[in-house]
């Protein structure tokens, strides 16, 4: 589950970063 919440932490950052 760590991992899984880690992915979704560092898509949101990835995100942010595009935008």
């Amino acid at each position: 589950m760590g991992s899984l919440s880690n992915n979704i932490l560092v898509c949101s950052q990835q995100s942010k970063n595009m935008s």
